[in-house]
């Protein structure tokens, strides 16, 4: 039975678990774990359909047997990965695990040592009630100071959050502050600050460079 997780629900109870993690490059390693429970004592999944970018390299899939086959194709202008899975698994209530992993260049780019980060919204059918996507970052991009949808928990959405909204952040580590950004950027990105980043942290450094320059001008006059 080949399925997506649109056409899935009758027969079975659906978890989508997604994590993306940026190097510093911007590359991101994207996993995509997926877990269903039969409601149908009839049937099995025999393969599962998840959308991928067109950027998508290092393709491959695992399930609970070992590694699924995975085949390409393109349906209604999306890239789609079709999984073909190992195991029969009959009986209700009995569960499929597989995951899907990949990378991806196109969600993060650099500008004035600000990182933007655009994650596209889930397809309709990736849409299951229970899901969870997180994001992780590398700590040499700092602390990111606008997120659109507020996360539920640090870098963390669920189906609730989330709707069908892209996400949106933005990331400095403290060599810029927000209030230097274009308006047309901000604009683009600016949400709530989430827990852990003090607006007050430019001024510190302000105060910082300023107390510097006023050091250096009194040396001079002395020398």
């Amino acid at each position: 039975m080949t399925i997506s997780p649109v056409f899935a629900q009758s027969q079975f109870t659906q978890e989508l678990v997604i994590k993306y993690v940026f190097d510093e490059s911007g590359n991101a390693d994207v996993t995509k774990q997926v877990r269903l429970t039969n409601r149908d004592q009839h049937v099995y999944p025999s393969e599962y359909v998840l959308a991928v970018p067109e950027d998508a390299v290092n393709i491959s899939a695992f399930d609970q047997a070992g590694k699924v086959a995975v085949s390409l194709n393109t349906s209604g202008g999306q890239k789609q990965a079709v999984l073909q899975l190992n195991k029969k698994n009959f009986g209700i209530h009995n569960t499929t695990e597989f995951a899907l992993v990949y990378r991806t260049r196109q969600m993060a780019t650099e500008k004035n040592n600000v990182w933007t980060l655009t994650i596209p919204p889930l397809f309709s059918s990736e849409l299951p009630a229970d899901l969870t996507l997180e994001v992780i970052l590398p700590k040499a991009w700092g602390i990111p100071f606008a997120i659109e949808p507020k996360p539920r928990d640090a870098l963390t959405w669920t189906q609730e959050e989330l709707g069908n909204a892209s996400i949106k952040m933005m990331i400095s580590n403290g060599t810029v502050t927000p209030t230097s950004l274009p308006a047309d950027e901000l604009a683009e990105g600016v949400a709530d600050t989430p827990a852990g980043f003090s607006p007050y942290a430019g001024v510190v450094l302000g105060l910082i460079i300023v107390s510097i320059a006023l050091i250096s001008m009194y040396a001079l006059q002395h020398i």
